[in-house]
């Protein structure tokens, strides 16, 4: 994942940064290897940790969240393990969309 911070009022610089998958070992977070080309990993499906570097921030900020396809992913199985059923509408509505959309494209 990767986030953009960007002042609120005013925007003197953008500052952009990647969260580092992390996994939970015991009491712990560790963080990964980004260059293993791991995803971040859903604690459930509305919670995730990642660890955030060299971050000095001050004042009031627009932050944009960025997720990679393996990110998406990784939510979307953890979600469906947690509420099945309401992961069956979603990627039923996701596939209605997705049918039309490539339909119009033709």
């Amino acid at each position: 994942m990767k986030i953009e911070f960007r002042g609120w009022a005013r925007e003197m610089v953008a500052h952009k940064s990647a969260v580092t998958p992390v996994k939970k070992w015991r009491t712990q977070y560790m963080p990964l290897d980004p260059d293993d080309g791991v995803a971040l990993v859903w604690e459930n499906s509305s919670l995730a940790y990642g660890k955030l570097n060299q971050v000095a921030l001050n004042g009031a900020f627009l932050v944009a969240f960025q997720f990679e396809e393996g990110e998406l992913r990784n939510w979307l199985l953890t979600a469906a393990k947690e509420n099945p059923e309401e992961i069956i509408k979603l990627v039923a509505e996701a596939q209605a969309v997705a049918i039309t959309t490539l339909a119009k494209a033709s």
